[in-house]
């Protein structure tokens, strides 16, 4: 089947929610014939590693490595399907840097799990997903992670 899809983006931060939106990514393209995806993560810079330069720096180079672990993981998973991915690694706010990228990329659509952090971070970073969609220039598909594949599974019983 094909569609209008051109490039999509699929943002991942390691969470379960981030994980599950990537494989329905990997679905789509099959399916739908998407010629190229791009995967980011960010790196969050904000206020709360700000302080001695010598450990805000051993900080930043630890999510730094692990989210280019993130991305390799992610885009090995879609490189064995023969998929044509792409990976960026952002630092900043994580729902600022996903529209940038949307908008830099000219992508017809943005992947992202439902939920990514959780307790005392999203309080103080508020919900990414809910920035995106409000600010991306395109359409904003929210994967809900266990609910989609229940469902899937259940129409595949029918």
């Amino acid at each position: 089947m094909k569609t209008d899809l051109k490039r999509i983006l699929v943002a991942v931060d390691g969470s379960e929610h981030s994980l599950e939106a990537a494989e329905f990514a990997a679905s789509m393209v099959e399916k739908y014939d998407i010629p190229e995806v791009i995967m980011i993560h960010v790196v969050p810079t904000t206020a709360i590693y700000e302080g001695v330069d010598v450990w805000r720096v051993n900080v930043m180079s630890f999510l730094e490595d692990h989210g280019n672990q993130l991305l390799e993981e992610a885009m090995k998973k879609m490189e064995d399907e023969g998929v044509n991915v792409e990976g960026i690694l952002a630092h900043g706010d994580p729902g600022s840097q996903i529209v940038k990228a949307a908008r830099k990329r000219e992508v017809d659509m943005v992947l992202m799990g439902s939920r990514g952090i959780t307790g005392l971070a999203s309080v103080f970073l508020g919900s990414v997903g809910e920035r995106v969609a409000r600010n991306a220039p395109c359409s904003v598909l929210i994967i809900r992670g266990d609910a989609f594949w229940a469902e899937e599974e259940a129409a595949g019983a029918e």
